[in-house]
């Protein structure tokens, strides 16, 4: 066999190495505008490692002077947590999507139980960023470090938060309060409580800054306690048409589901879930959440999806904790 015919060999192989990697790496639809990223939940396994949720960023053609007029795909982006690079970068895409590139689809989104064990990470909150030295980018972010015995609460964010989907989506970005008034004391009660808040919104990852001023600036000087913000991947485009013309249920589904396969006892870790159109619900029996933990919120009428005769609120939820979130010891 020729060295000319073993080049060739070796070429092609290269080859399909770098479009099989690629294809792993763009999801998009649509070219993303503006840079974002949602926060990362990690969890500890029985066997001491490591697993998480996807590093969901997007990086937009104008998201500085610098994304516009260079090219972006095949950028590193570098991973940096409590202030230490991270073991591997992330690689963007042609539409501005990130991946990390390896030769098989598993763990193209997130590091290897391996590559964790390099992470110093402490228990709850941890400070994180994306960075791109070239482009002048740097994406703020944060990963939670949570146990398996850990208990969760999942809230959407839009009309169950906010008072409408409209006002969260518009007067939440001018920085008006348009809330639930008494959203914030239940929360806040349940936290006290031992449960951990998880915020999941449609809302596209381009929107992660005012999402989160809103939530943990805004009402968190209020109380509303700080916890993961789960975010649509896709960008604004999509989700703008997701929520419009068609539903965002699946998209909230996946991301759920991302979480809750990180529990052994996934069935047992979600002890209540807010929502509050039948969406809401939908993805939360998607991913085997009982109608008996699903709350939707409707002009202040809370009702419980196995109970839908039975009207409550946040104010008479407040009342009735000992029995509905029992403290954790």
């Amino acid at each position: 066999m020729t060295k000319a015919y073993l080049s060739l060999i070796l070429l092609g192989n290269v080859l399909l190495l770098h479009i099989a990697t690629a294809i792993y790496c763009d999801g998009a639809m649509t070219d993303a505008a503006g840079s974002g990223a949602s926060d990362v939940v990690a969890v500890r396994q029985n066997d001491g490692s490591i697993h998480s949720t996807p590093f969901h960023l997007q990086i937009g053609r104008f998201s500085s002077f610098f994304s516009y007029w260079f090219r972006r795909p095949g950028l590193s982006v570098q991973i940096v947590i409590n202030g230490k690079r991270g073991p591997m970068d992330l690689k963007v895409s042609e539409m501005g999507a990130t991946c990390f590139e390896r030769s098989s689809p598993d763990h193209s989104e997130t590091w290897t139980p391996s590559e964790w064990d390099q992470v110093e990470l402490s228990s709850g909150e941890n400070n994180a960023s994306y960075r791109i030295p070239s482009l002048r980018i740097e994406i703020s972010f944060q990963v939670y470090l949570y146990k398996q015995e850990d208990k969760l609460v999942i809230s959407d964010v839009d009309g169950t938060i906010t008072e409408s989907d409209l006002e969260g989506q518009i007067f939440s970005q001018l920085g008006r309060s348009v809330h639930y008034f008494d959203v914030i004391p239940l929360f806040k009660a349940i936290r006290m409580r031992g449960y951990k808040i998880i915020y999941l919104t449609a809302r596209s990852i381009a929107q992660d800054e005012t999402t989160r001023y809103y939530l943990f600036n805004k009402l968190g000087l209020l109380g509303l306690p700080k916890g993961p913000l789960l975010m649509s991947p896709k960008p604004a485009a999509e989700t703008l048409y997701e929520s419009t013309v068609g539903t965002p249920r699946y998209t909230k589904a996946s991301n759920l589901n991302d979480l809750l396969n990180l529990f052994n006892n996934k069935d047992n870790v979600v002890k209540g879930a807010y929502g509050n159109v039948q969406s809401d619900s939908e993805a939360y029996q998607d991913v085997g959440i009982s109608k008996s933990l699903i709350y939707l919120i409707e002009y202040g009428n809370l009702r419980r999806e196995d109970r839908t005769d039975e009207v409550s609120s946040y104010h008479n939820e407040i009342r009735k904790l000992d029995e509905t979130y029992p403290k954790l010891g």
